[in-house]
């Protein structure tokens, strides 16, 4: 028993060990945009967030199918051969997805004709940039949790953050494009610290192994681990959707003040999440793998949702009691018309930082139907409440709290269920390894 309490000890205190070197790192890195925001809100003007707010809201669902998801893969498997065929699939993908996203650019470039300027062939190009260069990033900070190089990865979000922040300065003569290209060069940069930051031993053994029955390897593979793009995919486009949609019905029915001013309250209140909750989510991936592999439960679950949500409720309450002399100090006094939207998105990012990064337990678990049903219904919900509120000509700030409303009471109900599941773990198999479930269709 003791031997047992022990081990749990030494499983928590890795645990805490790899976020926190993971939340250093993001720390280190969130300093920089942190630091240059007030900066960057004085050079730039509400167009120009409104317009990066569109692109940010397009290249995030684009990335969501970039690699079809079998980069998520990768932490799940058993072998390192495997991890590194996955990684060379995913890249076969990839180059495809991204040529697919200028096309995807030339089209919504003609929407977004008020915010581009004219320049529709230069917004396709970055949109292809951006996805392959968010595609390729998410590949290798796998791979890098599989191996678990945390270290790596924590130092390429402080280089991320570095050249993004560097450039946002640097090209603000450009305007939005600026803001885009600054992001692009961010990611870029990241990309080849990672590439190098991994085991060249590591790199060398998989190219060998590779060279055999590549083909059929990768048709097994993508067998194998074929319920990421049948169901993790869509469900993640969705879930990316229903929170970027705000930027498409905002330029729909609101002017572009408005979104300009959304686009930068989602730029401060998005720190946080940045700076902790993303690192506690893939460390927490890795670990839920693990404990779910070696006891067919997740008992950590319940622990970190608290201290999230601990964290989440004293961070976010603290800002908001000193919100607005935060705004006329830190963003400077045009962006004072955007307390009210702070106060009214609050309670969602409450919700998103202390239940977003548990929510692949279900992934971890094999939920992926559960998940994707979930995310669209998620989105569909959003998109009627937000449809409404464009449709109604409503105030811009009733808009925005009835939409998140609806999208932080869907965090709040699946990440319980997410719980649910964690906790009671898998089927009990009977003697003859069956479950029960197998047994009753018998």
């Amino acid at each position: 028993m003791f031997i047992g309490v022990q081990g749990n000890v030494n499983q928590y205190r890795v645990f805490f060990k790899n976020t926190a070197t993971l939340g250093v790192g993001t720390a280190a890195a969130q300093v920089i945009p942190f630091l240059l925001t007030p900066v960057v809100a004085r050079l730039y003007c509400s167009r120009d967030m409104g317009f990066y707010s569109l692109y940010l809201s397009t290249v995030n669902i684009l990335a969501q199918g970039a690699c079809f998801k079998y980069e998520m893969a990768i932490v799940s498997c058993e072998t390192e051969w495997e991890a590194e065929q996955i990684a060379r699939l995913c890249a076969v993908v990839l180059t495809a997805m991204a040529l697919l996203s200028a096309g995807v650019g030339a089209i919504t470039g003609f929407y977004f004709l008020h915010f581009t300027g004219g320049n529709i062939w230069g917004y396709s190009v970055l949109l292809a940039l951006g996805v392959g260069a968010i595609g390729w990033f998410s590949v290798l900070s796998n791979r890098c949790i599989f191996y678990k190089k945390y270290k790596a990865l924590a130092f390429s979000s402080f280089i991320r953050a570095a050249v993004y922040g560097g450039l946002q300065v640097m090209l603000f003569p450009l305007g939005g494009s600026g803001l885009i290209a600054a992001q692009v060069g961010g990611y870029i940069c990241a990309c080849i610290v990672l590439r190098y930051k991994l085991p060249s031993a590591l790199r060398e053994s998989s190219k060998k192994l590779l060279n055999k029955r590549k083909v059929k390897a990768w048709k097994d593979t993508m067998v194998k681990y074929r319920a990421f793009p049948l169901y993790t995919m869509p469900g993640a486009a969705a879930n990316t959707a229903a929170l970027g949609q705000i930027s498409f019905w905002a330029s729909w029915g609101y002017s572009s003040q408005e979104l300009g001013g959304y686009a930068m309250v989602d730029r401060v209140l998005s720190l946080p999440l940045s700076l902790i909750s993303n690192a506690v989510g893939q460390v927490f991936f890795k670990q839920a793998a693990e404990e779910y592999k070696n006891t067919g439960k997740i008992n950590s679950f319940p622990r970190v949702w608290a201290a999230l949500a601990v964290l989440s409720v004293i961070g976010f309450g603290g800002l908001s009691l000193c919100l607005p002399w935060a705004v006329s100090l830190f963003l400077g006094p045009k962006w004072l018309g955007c307390i009210g939207y702070s106060r009214r998105l609050l309670p969602l990012y409450v919700i998103r930082f202390a239940c977003a990064p548990l929510l692949f337990t279900a992934v971890v678990m094999g939920k992926q139907k559960a998940m994707m049903a979930w995310q669209v219904g998620t989105l569909l919900f959003a998109a009627a409440a937000f449809y409404q509120g464009v449709s109604s000509k409503i105030a811009f700030e009733s808009f925005l709290t009835q939409g998140a409303l609806v999208l932080a009471g869907a965090y709040v109900f699946f990440a319980g269920i997410c719980c649910f599941w964690a906790v009671k773990g898998k089927p009990k198999e009977n003697k003859s390894g069956e479950t029960k479930g197998e047994t009753k269709c018998r």
